[in-house]
């Protein structure tokens, strides 16, 4: 998979398994069950964000695309957002709010200053502006043909605590 984008999953044998992105967007739509979220929490993760948003997730966290992440910041990040989410009446984007800024408030200045790296994509997000023209070549799709968000509005319910 030299040169092509993919996601990289691990099998029960620990072995690698290359998910292309066109597998991606397919395997999601197919699935027909409304998918709350996804927390892509790996370096330059972006890109992988945008096939999540295209193929219908209404909350992507991802890491912007040039960035790399620190493992502890992610690990910390995670562990704040799901907390957040699940034990308390939080909304997916309240959570995420509450875990950065918690991550940036981390007296460790090597966790604290990851922070801003992470971002969330929303259903009501107009990303247009923001996708490589890459997407649209891999996807095999005009740039005219994503569409934009029906409404500005974001009506984001919250899922815990459970």
């Amino acid at each position: 998979m030299h040169g092509a984008n993919c996601l990289v999953l691990e099998t029960e044998e620990g072995c690698a398994h290359y998910l292309a992105e066109d597998q991606l967007v397919k395997l999601i739509k197919e699935l027909n069950v409304p998918l709350k979220f996804i927390f892509l929490a790996s370096c330059h993760s972006e890109f992988a964000g945008f096939l999540f948003h295209f193929a219908g997730v209404e909350h992507v966290i991802c890491v912007k695309q040039n960035e790399e992440i620190y493992d502890k910041a992610a690990i910390t990040m995670a562990k704040n957002f799901y907390n957040f989410l699940f034990t308390e009446h939080n909304t997916v984007c309240k959570a995420f709010e509450r875990a950065k800024l918690f991550l940036s408030s981390n007296p460790d200045k090597k966790i604290s200053r990851e922070a801003h790296k992470f971002i969330m994509i929303k259903e009501s997000d107009d990303i247009s502006e923001r996708i490589p023209k890459k997407f649209f070549d891999v996807l095999n799709l005009g740039v005219g043909r994503l569409s934009s968000p029906k409404s500005k509005h974001h009506d984001c319910k919250a899922l815990g605590p459970f």
